[in-house]
């Protein structure tokens, strides 16, 4: 169910992880760093997700994921 919700979520726009977890306690789903980083590598290496570096104004890169096409097309089904 996580997996999904992850995906809904990355479909409107990149993301962040700590801005996923934000997103998802907004939603009343408690999920930590622990949890998230793990599936978010498992559904990269499955094809449903991608990423790229992004530079942060505070701090150091950071690593904005968003949904494939191949994740789009698990959502639809």
């Amino acid at each position: 169910m996580l997996e999904y919700c992850v995906m809904l979520l990355l479909r409107k726009e990149p993301s962040y992880a700590s801005d996923i977890i934000t997103r998802l306690k907004e939603a009343d789903l408690i999920v930590v760093e622990g949890t998230l980083y793990p599936l978010l590598t498992r559904q990269k290496n499955q094809g449903l997700l991608s990423y790229r570096w992004e530079e942060s104004p505070q701090g150091p890169p950071r690593k904005y994921y968003s949904i494939t096409q191949k994740g789009r097309e698990c959502l639809e089904q």
